[in-house]
């Protein structure tokens, strides 16, 4: 019994980043959650032609992980506009808040990104993918905070 204990306690605990992470994403005063359609609506259509081209269309894990490499470097931009227009908005308890928030965010992010891993090669684009996902969620629910 306490082996069998001990066991869902490990469990529980491997899965504990990525459950902070959708509560901290949770959408706050009415957002809706992003769905994962909507998400990837977002995707430019440079990480569609990274994919169809070179060794990425091979299916090649390097080559298919530098492009989602690509699209987050792009969508983490787009989120940092997001996160500085909503700062200049607040007063300064209001920017604390925020800034508070997101840090925390990316450190449940990045933690449950890295739950992901299955250690083989497909963590070159399994990451990136998770990191891009989570990034684009947090900019929609950013965006749709400053309206």
């Amino acid at each position: 019994m306490a082996l069998a204990m001990s066991a869902a306690l490990r469990t529980f605990k491997m899965r504990l980043p990525a459950l902070a992470l959708l509560l901290l994403a949770c959408p706050a005063r009415g957002q809706a959650e992003p769905t994962q359609q909507q998400i990837e609506a977002e995707y430019s259509p440079a990480l569609d032609a990274c994919l169809r081209s070179g060794d990425a269309a091979r299916g090649v894990s390097v080559a298919m992980g530098a492009c989602m490499r690509e699209e987050l470097a792009l969508q983490d931009s787009r989120l940092n506009a997001a996160y500085a227009a909503i700062m200049k908005s607040l007063d300064r308890s209001g920017r604390a808040a925020l800034r508070a928030e997101e840090r925390s965010w990316i450190k449940q992010r990045d933690a449950a990104c890295n739950d992901v891993a299955v250690g083989g090669t497909i963590d070159l684009v399994d990451i990136p993918n998770c990191l891009l996902d989570e990034t684009i969620r947090r900019r929609i629910l950013l965006e749709a905070r400053g309206r």
